[in-house]
């Protein structure tokens, strides 16, 4: 639906073992925060720059739309860091001010680059606007790109609109802008999703977003031992939906309340003789 704009800067040797990235954005040089795209080409506007109206800490990244201006405005926070094992999701903290037919949009991937380059995506976005801190989460899509392993990060969060330049890039309006702040990766969760191929997929998880009972559609090749939970974003269990459930193979449709629950974005996590797939739920 977004054409997204690649910029890369790759920082050497960063390392997010505590799974947090430039907490806060508390590094800043020349009023634009480390580690993060701050110009593009030739064009001598930059897209990101400090705020102090921070989450948390007292520095923040600012990115704005300009809708005359094409590349240089497109906002943009980006950067490229190293990591293990496969985070549940990238999470931070969010507000704007977001003009109608415009969006702000959250689409990190996770890269497994000694394998072919493997990878795996996330993508959520708000059209709305809110003066108060919001959190947010993009869980990474393993059920739809199962890779086994990750070692580097490509944060990308940018605005995005309906207009669009003469190089297909769509370009948000003057007036909407975004401050990011208090970036994160989400809990790791468990390697080995493809290597026995037991679970062949987990089809659809619907309805999205869900207000009472949400499904789950599942496929599996062998008889397993079979769990079904329902995580939060940060990864605590909210509710075993199936434990130690001896399913042979076919096609199932599990079913997953969520009428007592509060609003948000949980993770249902489908655990088949250890192997484990994830698929989000919205909860309205």
């Amino acid at each position: 639906m977004k054409k997204i704009l690649l910029l890369a800067l790759v920082i050497a040797g960063l390392q997010i073992s505590a799974q947090i990235l430039n907490p806060g954005f508390e590094f800043v040089t020349a009023n634009k925060p480390n580690n993060y795209n701050t110009t593009f080409y030739n064009y001598n506007s930059y897209q990101i720059r400090d705020t102090s109206a921070s989450h948390t800490g007292s520095h923040a990244a600012y990115i704005r739309g300009l809708s005359a201006a094409s590349y240089s405005v497109q906002g943009a926070v980006l950067g490229v860091f190293s990591t293990t094992g496969l985070p549940s999701s990238l999470q931070g903290w969010y507000k704007c001010n977001i003009v109608a037919g415009d969006s702000l949009v959250f689409n990190p991937y996770v890269y497994q680059t000694t394998t072919n380059g493997q990878y795996a995506i996330a993508y959520t976005y708000t059209t709305g606007t809110t003066n108060v801190f919001k959190q947010f989460t993009a869980p990474f899509n393993y059920t739809t790109f199962p890779i086994t392993n990750a070692d580097t990060v490509f944060v990308s969060i940018y605005l995005s609109g309906q207009g669009v330049d003469g190089q297909g890039v769509h370009i948000p309006q003057t007036g909407t802008w975004a401050i990011i702040d208090d970036l994160q990766m989400g809990p790791d969760i468990a390697t080995g999703i493809n290597e026995n191929k037991v679970v062949d997929a987990i089809e659809n998880v619907y309805p999205q977003p869900s207000s009472n009972m949400a499904f789950m559609i599942y496929n599996l090749t062998e008889t397993s031992v079979c769990e079904l939970k329902l995580l939060d974003i940060t990864g605590k269990e909210v509710k075993t939906i199936f434990n130690d459930d001896k399913q042979t193979p076919g096609k199932y449709k599990a079913e997953i309340p969520v009428y007592d629950i509060s609003q948000g974005v949980y993770i249902a996590q489908l655990k088949v003789n250890g192997e484990i797939r994830t698929a989000k739920i919205i909860k309205e």
